[in-house]
């Protein structure tokens, strides 16, 4: 078995997907890490302050948004567009308003 057939093998058996895309963004560069699971769950991981987000995907809305588990501290949301993505932060607090954190973000590469 050669080595490219082995890698379609060892790639075939794989649960998950994973794309990785670099943006750029008007307050600066992200990194996105796509997975998608074979049984359709989608997640993104994403870098932020030194600490990695997990992210998962909403299948009940029209756009492609992702969001962090809302605990005591508030949660993380991804959206795409059809040209452009946007990280933002919600507070826990009832009445919190959406900060946006990296904004008219463009894919540059995906690997």
């Amino acid at each position: 078995m050669s080595l490219s057939d082995a890698s379609s093998s060892f790639a075939a058996k794989a649960t998950t997907a994973v794309t990785v895309i670099a943006y750029s963004c008007e307050q600066g560069p992200v990194t996105i890490a796509y997975a998608k699971k074979k049984s359709g769950e989608e997640s993104v991981l994403a870098e932020l302050a030194g600490k990695t987000v997990r992210m998962w995907r909403l299948t009940d809305r029209s756009e492609e948004m992702y969001v962090s588990p809302h605990g005591d501290g508030g949660s993380y949301r991804w959206r795409i567009g059809d040209e452009f993505g946007a990280l933002t932060w919600l507070g826990p607090e009832a009445d919190a308003k959406e900060k946006v954190l990296f904004d008219q973000c463009r894919a540059v590469s995906n690997r």
